[in-house]
């Protein structure tokens, strides 16, 4: 690659196809998470709900994500280290107020969407192997990432369009 190619500032459009794959890439490894909790939990009826919650509000996915993805980064230092304590004793709910409020979230509901996965992940917790382990705390890292460059692109696109 040549230095002015690199040098080269990305268009609005790539900027924005970036931040939609971010977002996208969010939403699946939601998505997954909630799979691994269907399927360890077949007998739960909530798991309904929150996946029909999901399937309505990813049809928006940016909106979707700066609602969710405070929520997960509050958490990131527990998520990176893999502390099960995070996953076992947390309150969730002691911080969704302070975390809407300092996101600008007015919409607490998508926020406890989120609660409610982390909440169904405990409940598994205990009968899920090392292995199962490992790929829910991968797919919560990956939250985590995505949230990040979704947030530094979104802002890219708002200062420099």
């Amino acid at each position: 690659m040549s230095a002015t190619a690199a040098s080269k500032p990305a268009s609005r459009q790539d900027l924005i196809n970036q931040r939609d794959e971010a977002a996208a890439q969010f939403i699946k490894n939601l998505e997954v998470l909630i799979n691994i909790i269907k399927m360890k939990s077949r007998k739960d009826v909530d798991i309904e709900d929150i996946e029909s919650n999901f399937i309505k509000a990813k049809q928006v996915p940016d909106e979707f994500i700066q609602k969710i993805g405070p929520y997960v980064w509050e958490y990131r230092e527990n998520i990176a280290k893999q502390d099960s304590n995070f996953i076992l004793i947390t309150n969730f709910d002691d911080k969704i107020e302070h975390i809407s409020a300092k996101a600008g979230n007015t919409d607490v509901d998508k926020i406890s969407h989120f609660k409610q996965i982390i909440g169904k992940i405990r409940n598994i917790w205990r009968s899920t192997n090392d292995n199962e382990k490992a790929v829910l705390w991968r797919h919560l890292q990956n939250l985590n990432s995505y949230f990040a460059s979704f947030v530094h692109i979104h802002k890219q696109i708002e200062n420099n369009y």
